[in-house]
């Protein structure tokens, strides 16, 4: 199948560009407000979440990237925290995560279902993920300059449709990147101003929707089977019992 999804080294360039660091900072934002205290968490990125599990400092977070876009060594100091795999396949056991962000990877994937399948299983009970995908009515989504101009664009009906389908619990949904995304230096300084009439004037616009939902497990009590009837009974006196003759 014809792929349009962008290299990893390609998503890397874009993010140590101005615009790149600048679209990071402003999710990054949304991620904190979303996920405030991330303390004794253990965290997954799928896809390239990279740029993304920098919004907080006091985790020691896993980047899993698939094979369709390539790998590449993170971080650059210390022992390396990338894993190449499929797309489908999380090579984790259950219950392994208590977070998940998922980056430029759910819009590129040929694979959608079998991912949420796996993200699903290796979400401890009420883990919680984080969905960073190309908002269908944004301008982002129209040009091919970021990586948020590939692959499958969502609408926020669309994307809740897909995570309930896989048993997920929707919780709430933002959006950011409002501006043009343009390199040009008089743009760059107006992303702030678009950010801001964005967020008050044209909310569903943003370039990037970022949706949350968790993994809610149901116990299921079994019904109280009433005991069975007791026999009642009754006092009978010794001399009821001697057979009488009839006639």
């Amino acid at each position: 199948m014809l792929r349009f999804d962008r290299d990893v080294t390609e998503i890397r360039g874009f993010y140590h560009s101005r615009l790149g660091r600048w679209a990071a900072r402003r999710i990054n934002h949304i991620l904190r407000l979303c996920w405030p205290d991330m303390r004794g968490k253990t965290v997954l990125g799928i896809g390239y979440a990279i740029p993304f599990q920098a919004a907080w400092t006091d985790i020691k977070p896993l980047a899993v990237m698939t094979a369709s876009q390539g790998v590449l060594r993170w971080p650059h100091h210390g022992p390396c925290a990338t894993v190449l795999t499929e797309d489908h396949i999380l090579p984790f056991g259950d219950e392994t995560f208590d977070r998940i962000i998922i980056a430029h990877e759910l819009e590129n994937t040929d694979y959608a279902n079998a991912l949420l399948s796996e993200v699903w299983r290796v979400l401890t009970p009420q883990g919680r993920v984080i969905m960073i995908v190309p908002n269908r009515l944004g301008w982002w989504a129209r040009f091919d300059t970021t990586p948020f101009g590939f692959g499958h664009t969502f609408s926020s009906r669309q994307l809740r449709q897909l995570l309930q389908a896989h048993n997920f619990v929707w919780l709430q949904r933002h959006y950011s990147l409002f501006g043009p995304p343009s390199q040009r230096r008089l743009w760059l300084s107006l992303l702030p101003l678009w950010e801001w009439l964005g967020q008050r004037f044209f909310p569903k616009l943003g370039g990037a929707l970022i949706a949350e939902a968790s993994k809610q497990v149901y116990s299921i009590t079994p019904i109280a089977k009433a005991p069975p009837p007791q026999a009642k009974r009754v006092r009978v006196d010794v001399g009821e019992l001697n057979p009488s003759p009839v006639g």
